[in-house]
């Protein structure tokens, strides 16, 4: 999975149709250069084409 625009507020994404886990990561870096991580897991019974999920 790609997402449309890493930089982007609401980026989109493509996947496969289908029961699926995704697993997002987020990292932000300030002005200082001090950064920060968090992951996500999503169980999804089913994805639809435009990228929103049955989360």
């Amino acid at each position: 999975m790609t997402l449309s625009d890493a930089t982007a507020v609401n980026p989109t994404f493509a996947a496969a149709l289908g029961d699926a886990v995704l697993e997002f990561t987020l990292t932000v870096t300030d002005d200082d250069d001090a950064t920060a991580t968090d992951y996500r897991h999503r169980d999804v019974d089913q994805l639809v084409a435009n990228g929103e999920c049955g989360c």
